[in-house]
Formats: structure tokens, C-alpha cells, sequence
């Protein structure tokens, strides 16, 4: 109810933000480690509104599951630039500058509309408003054949847009979890029998990155300045 109640009313509306900011508060996400509100914190982010007294001063952690097994990277598939390619944008990464500048030769653009998978979760309409100028942003900066862009609203839809092209490999942006993946997911399952590869493409800095993400935050805070360095010399992260 929490993360369902934050996430309809939260402008940054990331349900993984959400949801593992509650976990972390229940003492779930870091184990046997709490947080406990403080009159003084209450007090002065409510201005002086509010000032409780009598509040816990220890919790005892709440029972929890193990955490996931950490996993590798997923591979690097691989991209044939003689086949006839289209692009799959969705909201998970609108970068796209190691696809758009990879030297490939895009024949049609498709958007992956976010209620093309139900949602278990609404977010609020601020962030629909902010994702959908971030797509047009993104789109603006296309060249002029590229800029036409489809809004296919299932995996039926998305089939005839691919024959329509007609397409032999679709890039689009890697998606590690969520409505955006699993949707990615069914749509190969469906499009390999077809003889259409949907190719998902990692950002080099977030394969750089991300396996240094296991510590905490201020333990990769610390290795933001090497991760700089690296970024501004592309061949280190090959």
C-alpha cells in the first residue's frame, strides 16, 4: 500500500526507487538495520507543523527473505549491420547514443508505449508528462527518416510493424527488470520464430558500472571519479 500510495503521487514515480525506499525503511533491503522516524526530523521538514512525542526509539528488524543471488551481465549479442534493422525505443533508456551511433543504418523507429503491459502500479500523471517530452526530446534529435516513429500497442501490432518495414533485427535499449523487460522478453519469443532478432543493447557505462553497485551507495560514490576517467576513454570499456 505504501509503494502503490508514493508511487501515484511521487514526481520521480520509479518503482524501483519506491518500492526498495520502502523496503529499506521496513528493514527489509539492509539486514538488521532499521530506520525509526525522529521528532526532530518531523519537526523540521513539516516546518514546526508537527513535533510527536513518545516515539520508538529501537525496532527490531522485520523478518526477511534472502537477497537474490547476484548474477553476471547478461552477453553481448551480437549485431549484423547487413540486415535490414529498426529501432524499439521504451522510457527504461532514451540515451541511445551506443545504438543511434553505433554506424547503423535504422529503417524504422517504434516506441514501446508504457501501458502497452498492464501495470500493477499507476504513477503519477507529472511523470507520464515527463516521459513522453523525454521520448519527443529524444526523437527531435533523430534524423528526419528516423523522426517518423510507430506506436505499436502489442505484440500483434508490433509484428505488422516489422514485416511492414520489413525488418530482419530490431535494437533496442537493455532493460534489466520490470513491464519494460518482460514485455522485451515476450516480444523475442515472439519474433524469433519469424526469422526477426530483437537484439538488446547495453549502455558501455552501465556495463562498466554496474557490477561495482554490490556496497552501498558511498562505497561507489567513491569510485565515481575512475568511472569518469574510463568513460572519456571508450576502448578501457571494450
Amino acid at each position: 500500500m505504501g509503494t502503490d500510495f508514493f508511487l501515484r503521487h511521487l514526481l520521480d514515480g520509479d518503482s524501483a526507487s519506491n518500492t526498495l525506499g520502502w523496503r529499506w525503511v521496513a528493514g527489509l533491503q539492509t539486514a538488521v538495520k532499521t530506520y525509526l522516524a525522529r521528532p526532530e526530523n518531523i519537526g523540521k521538514y513539516t516546518q514546526g507543523r508537527f513535533c510527536p512525542t513518545g516515539l520508538a526509539t529501537e525496532a527490531a528488524a522485520a523478518a526477511r527473505a534472502s537477497n537474490p543471488k547476484r548474477e553476471f551481465l547478461p552477453a553481448i549479442d551480437p549485431v549484423d549491420p547487413a540486415l535490414i534493422t529498426g529501432l524499439l525505443m521504451h522510457e527504461e533508456d532514451l540515451d541511445l547514443g551506443h545504438i543511434v551511433g553505433a554506424g547503423l543504418t535504422l529503417t524504422a523507429t517504434a516506441l514501446l508505449p508504457r501501458h502497452s503491459t498492464p501495470p500493477l502500479l499507476e504513477t503519477a500523471p507529472k511523470v507520464h508528462g515527463f516521459t513522453q517530452k523525454a521520448q519527443g526530446d529524444r526523437l527531435g534529435r533523430f534524423d528526419a527518416q528516423t523522426q517518423t516513429c510507430s506506436t505499436p500497442k502489442d505484440l500483434a501490432d508490433l509484428v505488422q510493424w516489422s514485416h511492414s518495414n520489413p525488418l530482419q533485427q530490431i535494437i533496442t535499449p537493455f532493460a534489466p527488470v520490470g513491464e519494460i523487460a518482460t514485455h522485451l522478453s515476450d516480444a523475442k519469443r515472439v519474433l524469433r520464430p519469424l526469422g526477426i532478432s530483437l537484439v538488446p543493447k547495453m549502455a558501455p557505462y552501465d556495463r562498466l558500472i554496474w557490477p561495482r553497485t554490490a556496497h552501498g551507495f558511498f562505497r561507489f560514490k567513491d569510485k565515481i571519479p575512475s568511472f569518469i576517467d574510463q568513460i572519456k576513454t571508450p576502448q578501457s570499456m571494450a
